[in-house]
This record gives structure tokens, C-alpha cells and sequence, in this order.
């Protein structure tokens, strides 16, 4: 059995995986200590699993505290040397278009792994989490490069700075309209919407004008279900960043 590990800014998400299927998984909130996390993500893997941890592997972009108390629980628990995904070029299909590959996102990479193994064509794969990022893949598996913006909630509340008047509280976002808002609450998170939509939509036609190709849309991350109830073509990958891990490591995965 395997662990695999997906530590980003706000959320530590994990699943188990047995012979290639999915047995369980979830998320936690990384505001608490990084002990503590550690703690809490081993006492529900322990409970859902149902035979010994043989792997564990891990995708890190931030929280270095939280990967390293993860990592001494591993060895202290099982025995077991944590193993974290690094971005190399080329690797499984996929060539960086970073002229320092390091410095590409290591969950961004990943996601691109996944998407390039489980589609073809051209594709543009969106993870909307804390920032919102975009990266398009050539046909080839070559990365072309993207973009990143912060995401809805980093929008909503970068709107605090010196705006006292627009000091909204989260909105429930998938009952968020696009239509005008009529209050100031109204106003703001229809507006956040149509922006991440807007970037999204406007990189779309772009590739459609440089490559005469429309991309296909791998969308994944903690505000996905919301970006998808306006890009009914996009293709849903719940868990996009977990799926490139073992593409990453793939040495004798159990």
C-alpha cells in the first residue's frame, strides 16, 4: 500500500492507494502546528489503512516545517524514508519550459505529468487552489509555458488592503451569479468570478491563434467545482497533482 501526499499552501491532501486503486483519502488545513498536522493526516491514514504503508510519497511547494514533521513521523512510525518529487526535464512525456526547471512549481509540474498521461492534444491545465495557475502543453509534451494569479479567495481578501468598503465576507462560491452584482458584496465576488473565467477564457483564444488548435481543459484544485459550472467542456481531475506522483516515482510502486 501507498501513501501519497500533496502539501500545498493551505491544505495537506492525502490518499492511499492499493494495486493502483484509489482506497482512501482526504484533506487537512495546515493553519495548525506542523506537529500537529503530522499527527492528526497519521491518525486517519492509520484507521483507513488496511495493510502496511510500503511508500509514502509527497509533493511539497511550501510549509517546509509540515514536510518535515511528516518526514520524521514516516521514519519514526514506519521505518520508512519519506520520498519527495522533484521536477526534472524530460520525464514521462513532458519537456519544462523553464529555463531553470527547478524553479517550476513542483505541484504545477506534476499536474502536468498527469494531464500529458491521461489525454492527448493540446491542453491547458488549470489548478485553481490559493493562486490560480495555467499551463499549456503542446500536443508533443512540451510545456509552453503559463501563468499564475492569485485565486478567489486571495482576490476577495487582497481587496482589504487600504478598502476598508469592500471588506466582504466569503460567499458560499458556487451559488456566486455572473451576472451585476446589486450590493457590494454582490459586486465583488461576481466580479473575482468573471476575472479567473476571463483569464482562463482570454488564454484559451490565445492558443487557439498561435497553435489553430482549441486546448483542451484539465481542470483540478480546491475551487475547480466552482471554475466548472462555467467551463462546461472542462475535463474534472479531482486529485491531478496526486496522480503525477507515482509518475514521478514510479520505482516498483507497490
Amino acid at each position: 500500500m501507498r501513501l501519497e501526499l500533496d502539501l500545498g499552501n493551505s491544505r495537506l491532501k492525502w490518499r492511499l492507494v492499493l494495486e493502483g486503486e484509489r482506497v482512501a483519502g482526504g484533506a487537512f488545513t495546515v493553519s495548525e502546528s506542523p506537529e500537529e498536522v503530522a499527527a492528526a493526516v497519521f491518525a486517519e491514514v492509520s484507521h483507513c489503512a488496511q495493510m502496511p504503508i510500503q511508500r509514502v510519497l509527497l509533493a511539497a511547494v511550501g510549509r517546509s516545517a509540515v514536510a518535515e514533521a511528516v518526514a520524521q513521523k514516516v521514519r519514526h512510525d514506519w521505518g520508512l524514508t519519506l520520498e519527495f518529487a522533484e521536477v526534472r526535464t524530460p520525464w514521462a512525456g513532458v519537456e519544462v519550459a523553464y529555463a531553470e526547471p527547478g524553479a517550476l512549481g513542483v505541484d504545477r509540474w506534476l499536474a502536468l505529468l498527469a494531464a500529458r498521461a491521461q489525454y492527448a492534444g493540446e491542453l491547458l491545465v488549470i489548478d485553481a487552489g490559493s493562486a490560480l495557475t495555467l499551463d499549456l502543453l503542446s500536443a508533443d509534451g512540451t510545456h509552453r509555458g503559463g501563468y499564475i494569479a492569485p485565486g478567489l479567495e486571495r482576490m476577495r481578501t487582497s481587496l482589504w488592503q487600504g478598502t476598508e468598503a469592500v471588506r466582504v465576507l466569503a460567499p458560499s462560491w458556487s451559488e456566486v451569479p455572473l451576472t451585476p452584482g446589486r450590493d457590494t458584496a454582490g459586486c465583488v465576488h461576481s466580479a473575482l468570478l468573471q476575472a479567473a473565467l476571463g483569464l482562463i477564457e482570454r488564454v484559451s483564444r490565445q492558443t487557439v491563434n498561435i497553435t489553430g488548435v482549441s486546448p483542451g481543459c484539465v481542470l483540478t484544485g480546491g475551487d475547480a467545482d466552482v471554475l466548472a459550472r462555467h467551463l462546461p467542456e472542462a475535463l474534472r481531475c479531482p486529485e491531478l497533482v496526486l496522480d503525477g506522483l507515482i509518475l514521478a516515482l514510479p520505482d516498483a510502486a507497490p
